[in-house]
């Protein structure tokens, strides 16, 4: 049973090395190219840290190091994967160094006392591992449910939720393996399982990836060939024209795709792939966006509306407050709305007459 699970391991390793070629020789962004390569190196460690002739090695520590990445690494992910705003923040390298020393200082605890401490203590300590786990699995669930339905990439948004469930899962089935079995070593017929679990897993990511799956990831260049029907979906972009430019739907504070797909009596899957695939928008909410700032600018921009404040301006537009639509504006003009309108309002600005 031992020499079977040392073989799935290695397939497992060898299969996430296949993956991380794969990615490194695809047109994905270079934020998903790296957390990709990130989370299945933490995830190699991770199947070699209790790999005996790991253990004895002088390569057991770093190998231990960056295994504790792999919650971290598996919600950095998750965001680069669903969050077509992502962008790296500086102070997550801190959180993940923070990370690192917590579950090291733990290490030294269960394995070396490093405290003196009672048993009851002890396990608390323990506890401790399993929770800060926990929460960045959570962390990366959340990131896939939070902007499901705003998703226009239909693969995307048909793949989601079946995946991250996968991972998720076999991370769970991993730390809840290690909790059941906290002080002895879990059966051979479950670990043998966990490796299977997370062998198919990357088979499936990488067979995903290998075989060029539309809308699995960001590609440098979103808009992709017309779909099969063009008269029909040309009919489709008039009338969904008509409804933004002229009747201003986007007004409507809380549009969902289902509504307007609703207004234009069309399947919302098909909205989906137009919007997605003709107009080159991955997300609703971009595309919603992209009418209500232009409206901002010009109401900016209006010296006859120069008394209206920012706040009322962004509920005219549909925003339910004034953060998103301040996150919104500085997205798609590099400024702010305060800074915009003392610009275009100046004597000597842009849009002065």
């Amino acid at each position: 049973m031992d020499s079977l699970i040392d073989i799935f391991r290695f397939f497992t390793i060898s299969q996430l090395i296949v993956l991380i070629v794969a990615v490194l020789r695809s047109e994905i962004k270079r934020e998903q190219v790296w957390a990709t390569a990130f989370l299945c190196t933490s995830v190699m460690c991770y199947l070699l840290a209790d790999w005996e002739a790991t253990y004895q090695s002088i390569f057991f520590e770093p190998i231990l190091i960056i295994t504790f990445c792999v919650p971290f690494s598996f919600w950095i992910f998750s965001k680069t994967l669903f969050d077509d705003d992502f962008r790296f923040r500086r102070w997550w390298w801190g959180l993940l160094a923070g990370v690192i020393t917590v579950e090291y200082l733990i290490h030294l605890q269960c394995n070396h006392l490093l405290f003196p401490l009672s048993d009851e203590e002890n396990v608390i300590f323990q506890l401790l591992h399993y929770a800060i786990a926990f929460s960045f699995i959570v962390l990366a669930i959340v990131e896939a449910a939070k902007n499901r339905v705003d998703d226009l990439v239909v693969e995307r948004f048909q793949f989601r939720n079946i995946f991250l469930a996968l991972c998720a899962a076999a991370i769970a089935l991993t730390l809840l393996t290690e909790l059941a079995f906290l002080n002895t070593s879990p059966p051979i017929g479950l670990e043998l399982f966990q490796k299977v679990f997370i062998y198919t897993i990357g088979l499936l990511f990488a067979l995903q990836i290998l075989g060029v799956k539309a809308g699995f990831f960001k590609l440098e260049e979103t808009k992709t060939t017309a779909p099969s029907t063009p008269e029909l979906d040309q009919k489709m972009i008039t009338e969904l024209t008509r409804l933004m430019e002229e009747e201003e739907i986007y007004l409507k504070e809380g549009l969902s795709i289902r509504q307007l797909a609703e207004a234009m009596t069309v399947k919302e899957y098909k909205l989906r792939q137009t919007i997605n695939q003709q107009l080159g928008f991955a997300n609703f909410n971009a595309f919603l966006n992209s009418y209500r700032i232009q409206a901002a600018c010009d109401i900016l921009a209006d010296e006859k509306r120069r008394d209206l404040t920012i706040l009322e301006i962004a509920f005219q537009l549909g925003y339910n407050s004034l953060a998103p639509f301040n996150k919104s504006f500085k997205q798609i003009t590099g400024t702010t709305p305060t800074k915009w309108r003392k610009q275009a309002l100046a004597p000597d600005g842009p849009l002065a007459k």
